[in-house]
């Protein structure tokens, strides 16, 4: 029988305005647009609603302003089945947004202005103990307050929880924390970040983060693929090839699916193959979680 996981996320929860256009301005320069679009987003959102989509019991734990967009955003995540219990309203910030341009290439970019997400304090986790207890899996990112992440790392490691730790944007933090951390899931550019290197191998740059601290280490890259490792080998599984529209919340549909992958039973290996079909489905569609799959899709 396939066990079902129960997956905690803390992070953050964003309201991403769109805009599509054959390629982005430069400054001082205005161009029309072929499309707008308001999608529900944000980095911890996002692989919490890419996670319940691959089976998993998923529960929220962030912050939104008391405005339309965090009415959305709530009612959104509670629509996908997650347990909305650990959201809590703020006043004074507005909910968080992510202005990201798409253009032509599918490459993206992005501003997010974080309001409310600043306020996932470590109060609401001890507020929000119960869904700490109840879970097997803390997913965690860099986009609230980084003492909050700390703590969380901290108190979920005591608890005996799986810890996955996705941190972007980089920040620095105390590499005591190394050790806590079950699976680091970065891009190649985190990984360097982290390992504060230049390193262009990244089988080296695998082993390296190994060599500071961290015991399982995912390194995705774009169209190339995922280098991880696998006791003492370094394992690489290809991109599929698709036709690329928007790469927003690739790496999210990447982390949810993973995580659910693991928790459900999967090894490693088959873990990170089913993660690579969801962001290569991602990929195909407009938006953050609109373009997130189900597990039926992969």
């Amino acid at each position: 029988m396939t066990i079902k996981p129960k997956i905690l996320v803390v992070g953050s929860i964003n309201m991403d305005l769109v805009t599509i256009a054959k390629r982005t301005p430069t400054i001082g320069e205005t161009i029309i647009g072929e499309d707008f679009k308001m999608i529900p987003g944000g980095k911890g959102a996002n692989q919490a609603v890419a996670a319940a989509r691959m089976g998993a019991e998923v529960a929220f734990i962030g912050t939104v302003g008391e405005d339309i967009y965090g009415e959305r955003l709530i009612e959104t995540l509670g629509n996908e089945g997650i347990d909305i219990s650990g959201i809590a309203k703020v006043k004074n910030l507005p909910t968080g947004i992510a202005s990201i341009i798409v253009d032509g290439k599918a490459n993206n970019s992005i501003i997010v202005v974080p309001g409310a997400n600043l306020m996932v304090q470590v109060e609401n986790l001890y507020a929000n103990m119960e869904l700490i207890d109840w879970c097997d899996i803390i997913v965690l990112q860099l986009e609230i307050p980084l003492e909050t992440v700390i703590e969380c790392i901290i108190e979920g490691k005591k608890r005996g929880k799986t810890i996955i730790f996705n941190p972007a944007p980089v920040q620095s933090f105390d590499k005591s924390i190394f050790k806590y951390i079950d699976y680091l899931i970065v891009n190649e550019i985190e990984a360097k970040q982290i390992a504060e290197t230049d390193e262009e191998d990244y089988s080296k740059l695998v082993e390296k983060l190994i060599e500071i601290g961290f015991k399982n280490v995912l390194i995705t890259i774009g169209e190339k693929g995922v280098l991880f490792n696998e006791e003492d080998e370094i394992k690489h599984i290809p991109a599929l090839k698709v036709n690329a529209i928007d790469t927003t919340a690739a790496g999210d549909s990447f982390v949810g699916t993973f995580v659910t992958s693991l928790g459900s039973g999967a090894n490693k290996n088959n873990a990170v193959q089913n993660a690579v079909r969801a962001a290569a489905i991602t990929v195909t569609r407009v938006g953050a979680q609109s373009s997130l799959p189900y597990k039926d899709e992969i």
